[in-house]
């Protein structure tokens, strides 16, 4: 079974880190994710940070979206929300697993889709 977590954490100098964590049969590997994928989506911040409403969040939201869903459309479409209900509300250590990102990507589509042919009606 495979599963990736991704997590955050204030460093020994006070810098920001955030980490992903991939587990397989064949071990762990942890790295640190990249902001540079995420800036090409949009470019808000050149640094991660967490736990407000600002533009360093909304970088940190494009780019675990960019990085659990390998789409650049939905990490687009969905990454300020994805800041106000879950990156914004982060504390000073945190982890949310790609599974759980998937899902809250999942009910926000559901969302969409209910209140497009809610106002048809």
């Amino acid at each position: 079974m495979h599963s990736t977590v991704y997590s955050g954490m204030i460093g020994i100098r006070g810098q920001k880190e955030v980490y992903r964590c991939d587990e397989s049969p064949d071990g762990i590997n942890l790295k640190l994710l990249s902001i540079e994928p995420s800036l090409t989506i949009d470019k808000y911040a050149t640094i991660f940070n967490w736990g407000y409403s600002g533009n360093a969040p909304i970088q940190l939201a494009i780019a675990i979206l960019l990085d659990a869903t390998e789409d650049p459309v939905i990490a687009k479409e969905f990454y300020f929300e994805f800041k106000k209900d879950i990156v914004s509300k982060f504390g000073v250590f945190w982890k949310i697993s790609k599974q759980e990102v998937l899902e809250w990507l999942n009910k926000q589509q559901s969302k969409r889709a209910l209140s497009k042919t809610s106002w048809r009606k």
